[in-house]
């Protein structure tokens, strides 16, 4: 049943911005071109959102009431109490009384209202949200390929959340399987959003010579040869990148022995400021040193 109320109103700025009369005999709208009466409000509604005076069965109907088009709100309009002032004035009984303190439950929470529990006690009703959970979303879970254990404890962790927050679960709206419902298909979302985002971002391979992407566990690059870590390999290898140095010309400011102490700390392991300690040259110069270092020696392993 179509809510009818009197008055004036003018129709949306997209439909003609057109006067509407309304009271109890009918619908009238001021159309450019002249008056037009209509018997009912959706036959007003339609007309006006096709844009034509007299609505034909093709035309669309946009199903809503007048009130709701016309944004009239009477659904909503509170009927205020009247009073008669000399009883108020004269009423001993409005005195001003000391406010009481309010003590705050923080999980869950009371509606100050009518004194409704708010939130859900997942001391109490555990069971039943994993019951829920696995009735509505493990199998959904194990497709995405996550343990529903890890989503489970997510839901649990955001229920705690809701009931401090904004929305805490209040059985006056909805019921407690609706609500884990709700909260669940949120939890799973964001959960696989987060993992997919990682999964994305991060990189598990290499390539190969051929520029194909390979796992890096079938890279050659981890092929190492028995002798390859061994401190007599380590040593000779060493004395042979220091004397290919010696003769470096982009190490020419740099006395010999330096850099030979450099190469054996860098092969023992150390750390750039822990070699900074040691040697007491400079950053700006101990990091040419080492960069020349690096270089040279990937040339001749690559020999």
């Amino acid at each position: 049943m179509l809510l009818r109320r009197e008055g004036t109103f003018y129709s949306r700025l997209e439909h003609g911005n057109y006067k509407v009369l309304a009271d109890s005999s009918g619908f009238k709208v001021h159309w450019p071109t002249g008056v037009k009466a209509y018997p009912s409000a959706r036959q007003t509604i339609i007309a006006i959102v096709n844009g034509v005076e007299t609505p034909t069965p093709g035309c669309r109907d946009p199903k809503i009431t007048f009130d709701r088009y016309f944004k009239t709100r009477i659904n909503n309009v509170k009927t205020r109490p009247s009073f008669d002032i000399a009883t108020i004035i004269s009423d001993s009984s409005l005195s001003v009384k000391k406010p009481t303190k309010v003590e705050v439950i923080s999980s869950p929470c009371i509606s100050i209202e009518d004194n409704t529990e708010l939130g859900i006690d997942l001391s109490v009703y555990h069971l039943d949200v994993r019951r829920l959970f696995y009735a509505g979303f493990s199998k959904r879970a194990r497709g995405m390929g996550y343990d529903p254990e890890d989503v489970l404890q997510e839901v649990y962790k955001g229920i705690l959340v809701r009931n401090n927050g904004k929305c805490p679960h209040d059985p006056r709206k909805s019921s407690l399987g609706h609500y884990v419902h709700m909260v669940s298909s949120c939890i799973l979302s964001n959960f696989n959003r987060k993992h997919s985002r990682i999964r994305n971002n991060e990189w598990l391979g290499t390539r190969n010579e051929e520029g194909e992407e390979v796992d890096f566990a079938l890279s050659k690059d981890l092929v190492c040869h028995p002798d390859q870590f061994s401190s007599a390999f380590v040593s000779s290898f060493s004395e042979g990148l220091s004397k290919t140095l010696d003769s470096d010309p982009r190490l020419r400011n740099f006395d010999n022995e330096s850099i030979r102490f450099v190469i054996d700390l860098m092969a023992s392991g150390y750390k750039k400021s822990e070699i900074m300690e040691k040697t007491g040259i400079s950053q700006s110069s101990l990091s040419k040193i080492m960069r020349v270092i690096r270089h040279t020696s990937k040339e001749l392993y690559d020999r």
